[in-house]
């Protein structure tokens, strides 16, 4: 695929008509198209020059075509199409051609507030000096991730969710022998089916799990423990590092420590060594906790849990931190952005 251009081209194109430039397209091998303006070839990738998202990069091992000036864009006015002179009329009138089955829009690129526009007013000069600062606040905008709250309303039950959740999770501690449900299986089956129920529902159970492990009922937390674990399972869109993420806002390390302290049962062995167990890998860290039988904690288990509790404590305080940095990056940048929006250039207003 050959989709180097003269750079020095552009550069005369885009001087003899300001603001305006043929739009490229590039088609992804999954059928995306991508609009905007090729601004650099490498070995392996492309830059492109898009309105929605600024200037991106793109794998060529992911194109599958490139299409070079279909469309003239105004990039400089929210990426409106600029309409083309109407042809000559023929002499005999020509066939009406079916009409073209109209394009969707393309949606706004995602944490942004809505498709770009620059205030009436910029000169092309002014426009051509703030988009590459616009391209790099968008830019690390992106690196920083989703906000808090995009990230808990991701995952967010509804009412009805929440209420089914809650049903299965009172079964967590469910005893045959004090139950009404007798003949449908062991208690440890009811138990199993529950949880599996609730884990149906993914991420959106994850702070009632978190709750249930502060539970005085010990088959209660204990599932949860078990549960708030299998969790922690990447898939589409949602990397370990989210996962992490959400199970650090919902302190649920904190809780998962608690339950190292159980003794005194005779399941409080199982309770310990799952409570290990899911810090492991709800953290990716390793105490070697070593389990035991015993209704009360060992001295090795005692040993491990202090472990536990030092290494967690400097892992919340280091976490704690970086969310602080960057929410005050983050709003840095949206504060350079709101000056962008009203056409001022922020690191002249720095300067």
């Amino acid at each position: 695929m050959r989709l180097r251009r003269s750079l020095f081209a552009l550069s005369i194109a885009a001087a003899l008509v300001p603001g305006v430039a043929r739009a490229d397209t590039v088609t992804l091998k999954n059928g995306r198209e991508i609009h905007g303006r090729l601004v650099e070839e490498g070995r392996d990738s492309i830059r492109m020059r898009t309105d929605d998202r600024g200037t991106i990069t793109i794998p060529k091992a992911d194109i599958a075509s490139f299409t070079e000036g279909e469309v003239l864009v105004n990039y400089g006015a929210g990426g409106r199409p600029v309409e083309p002179a109407p042809p000559a009329q023929p002499a005999q009138p020509a066939q009406p051609e079916p009409a073209a089955p109209a394009t969707p829009a393309r949606p706004a690129a995602p944490g942004r507030p809505g498709e770009w526009q620059w205030p009436a007013g910029l000169t092309p000069a002014q426009i051509e000096e703030l988009t590459p600062i616009r391209d790099k606040v968008l830019e690390d905008l992106e690196k920083l991730g989703p906000t808090r709250e995009e990230r808990l309303k991701a995952v967010a039950a509804t009412p009805e969710e929440r209420s089914e959740i809650q049903e299965q999770m009172q079964r967590f501690n469910y005893n045959r022998r004090r139950g009404p449900d007798r003949g449908q299986g062991s208690a440890v089956q009811q138990r199993r089916l529950a949880k599996e129920r609730v884990l149906a529902h993914g991420l959106k159970a994850l702070p009632l799990l978190a709750n249930g492990l502060e539970s005085e009922a010990l088959f209660t937390k204990q599932n949860c423990a078990v549960g708030v674990a299998e969790l922690m399972q990447p898939s589409g869109d949602l990397k370990l590092e989210d996962l992490r993420w959400l199970m650090y806002h919902h302190d649920v390390p904190t809780k998962l420590l608690k339950l190292l302290d159980h003794q005194g049962e005779i399941e409080s062995c199982f309770v310990r060594a799952d409570g290990d167990a899911a810090l492991r890998v709800v953290t990716g860290h390793n105490v070697n906790y070593e389990a035991s039988t015993e209704r009360m904690r060992t001295l090795e288990e005692t040993r491990a849990k202090t472990a536990w509790e030092q290494w967690w404590q400097r892992e919340k305080a280091r976490w704690t931190r970086a969310e602080a940095e960057k929410e005050k990056t983050r709003q840095e940048l949206e504060a350079k952005l709101a000056l962008l929006r009203q056409g001022k250039n922020p690191e002249a207003d720095q300067r």
